[in-house]
């Protein structure tokens, strides 16, 4: 995808519907962390890590909705934080399989 971060935000979060929405994650997704780094240095840690590991109990457990690539769950369990996640069944599970364990909540009792 030849396309600058903010144009992609853009064409990204000008989808028409949720279907549109989730095949545009899904065709940035397996560029999004390489986006991140020739932007930003690196995949910039978002402050919400800090805020978490500062006001959260270490052996707790949180809910990331969404996930995405499953970068920011890293950075929490680096930090001794662990996550529950819910996403959509787009492109970037596939990136996130590489860093976790990825079931559905149906198996679950």
């Amino acid at each position: 995808m030849m396309m600058n971060m903010p144009d992609k935000i853009q064409w990204v979060y000008s989808s028409k519907n949720n279907s549109e929405l989730s095949d545009r994650y899904n065709q940035w997704a397996k560029d999004y962390e390489q986006d991140l780094t020739e932007t930003f240095g690196r995949p910039n840690r978002e402050p919400i890590v800090d805020l978490t590991i500062k006001y959260v109990p270490k052996n707790a457990r949180i809910l990331d909705a969404g996930v995405g690539t499953g970068i920011m769950g890293k950075w929490l369990h680096e930090e001794g934080v662990g996550c529950w996640v819910v996403k959509l069944p787009v492109d970037t599970d596939k990136q996130s399989r590489k860093r976790w364990f990825v079931g559905y909540t149906s198996k679950r009792p």
